[in-house]
């Protein structure tokens, strides 16, 4: 994708310290015309599998715009997309915590530190047609709202370039799988057919690289107990989320800033 770059350069501007990777909805070997040493059939894993290129990009890295973009040419994959299986397995063990993934011939072709357990994980799909996964999109959901631990579902997003709207020739049938994910993550949707991308990217760097603006409480509080202080002054600017059980600013704190969170604890309110 030609705005990626601009993605990037964006990120290294705002000094987000990020790792960058690809993988692809491929399940299965797709064919020898696939690059990467998978066929195609990347399963969760990094792209390239043979190692032919780093398999993620680290904002520090030099080029690193340029390298993003070479790990984003994976050629035509699957003909049955699952993307969002393929998210799933790209996160579980044995995968995201092993060097090689101990199922497939290839060596050294696990994600082993690619995610960091305190890092936010911002999850960009880019596709012409939807999600076939097996499994509902609320299940994957929840998958992913539990991957950063209890009570910290806000810190993965699922961003999306998918068919949406009316549509056009060159793209398959409304994404509303991917569409819901990304309304349930609270992420940004951009319909395949659109004349440029370059500001949805902008958006999810903006967003990458912008001070926190949700605080997860660790039990459910009870109605209008909750009062909140940033730097020790109390402040009205903010909402409970039910759903994620957060705080959330209307504008976040400045960065550094100490946010306390003080309430009752409801009856029976157990962490989500």
């Amino acid at each position: 994708m030609a705005a990626l770059p601009a993605l990037v350069a964006g990120l290294q501007q705002r000094g987000v310290d990020f790792h960058l990777g690809v993988t692809t909805p491929g399940l299965l070997p797709a064919g020898p015309g696939c690059p990467g040493g998978a066929a195609g059939g990347e399963a969760g894993r990094l792209f390239p599998v043979d190692g032919s290129l780093p398999r993620w990009v680290a904002g520090r890295t030099a080029d690193a715009a340029g390298k993003v973009q070479r790990l984003a040419q994976v050629g035509r994959r699957a003909q049955v997309e699952r993307g969002m299986e393929a998210l799933q397995r790209a996160l579980s063990p044995p995968l995201v915590d092993g060097a090689d993934d101990p199922r497939t011939p290839q060596p050294l072709d696990g994600n082993a530190g690619f995610l960091r357990p305190d890092a936010s994980l911002a999850v960009l799909v880019v596709s012409d047609e939807d999600d076939h996964s097996p499994g509902t999109v609320e299940g994957h959901a929840r998958f992913l709202a539990g991957l950063k631990g209890a009570g910290k579902g806000a810190r993965t997003v699922v961003h999306a370039v998918v068919p949406a709207g009316a549509g056009c020739a060159t793209a398959g049938r409304t994404g509303g799988r991917w569409e819901a994910l990304v309304q349930r993550t609270l992420g940004e949707l951009l319909a395949a057919c659109a004349p440029d991308c370059a500001p949805l990217m902008a958006r999810v760097g903006a967003r990458a690289g912008a001070p926190a603006d949700r605080f997860p409480l660790s039990y459910r509080p009870a109605p209008a107990s909750v009062e909140v202080r940033v730097e020790g002054r109390v402040t009205q600017g903010f909402r409970c989320d039910p759903v994620f059980n957060e705080v959330i600013f209307g504008a976040p704190p400045p960065q550094g800033s100490r946010v306390e969170v003080r309430y009752d604890r409801a009856c029976g309110g157990a962490a989500p």
